[in-house]
């Protein structure tokens, strides 16, 4: 009693009294004992751990004759250290606090693997009616997949990794999330943006 209720030790006494003199269980009413059930907050905090995982790739299994690891993945260009760049982001104000800057700074090293990126930086967040979006500046050589297919896209456009279209856009609202490419700027945009 005095571990578990310091303040009112005393008066948990007399419950406890009570509770032995009527034949009831006390688990039922105290908390007596150490012993914690965490099996439905596992069972209600799955789906994150779920979309957490996917930020950290699987460790090559170690190679039976030596012990030593495999190679992880792909070399990746440089991302931005957002980890110790957060106290430079929270004296001007802005904080996401510090687990949303350890998901985004795996959320960004996952992006430049999958993209191929030379290079990443955080372009910072755009508050929106409806959802906040976090933005990355990535210079990605070759461009992707899917813009191969589709061509060069419009006429006034300028080509791929030149003027306005140097740097590709990526967009999520959750670090969680997975990135979507922004489309290139056409001189259509840039005016209208003027």
């Amino acid at each position: 009693m005095i571990l578990h209720y310091p303040e009112n030790a005393l008066e948990k006494l007399e419950e406890v009294s009570f509770l032995i003199r009527h034949g009831l269980e006390l688990n039922d009413y105290l908390k007596i004992e150490e012993i914690r059930s965490y099996v439905s907050y596992a069972t209600e905090e799955q789906p994150y751990v779920n979309k957490a995982s996917k930020l950290f790739p699987k460790q090559a299994q170690a190679s039976e004759e030596g012990g030593e690891e495999a190679d992880a993945g792909a070399p990746i260009g440089t991302v931005q250290d957002l980890m110790s760049e957060r106290h430079i982001y929270q004296w001007a104000g802005i904080g996401f606090g510090e687990q949303e800057v350890y998901r985004l700074q795996k959320s960004l090293k996952k992006l430049a693997t999958d993209r191929a990126a030379k290079s990443l930086r955080f372009f910072g967040k755009v508050y929106g009616l409806h959802s906040d979006y976090y933005i990355v500046e990535a210079d990605v050589e070759g461009g992707d997949e899917g813009e191969a297919e589709a061509g060069e896209g419009q006429a006034d456009q300028e080509p791929k990794g030149t003027g306005v279209n140097k740097y590709s856009y990526f967009v999520t609202s959750n670090s969680l999330s997975e990135w979507t490419k922004l489309p290139d700027l056409s001189l259509k945009d840039l005016s209208v943006a003027r």
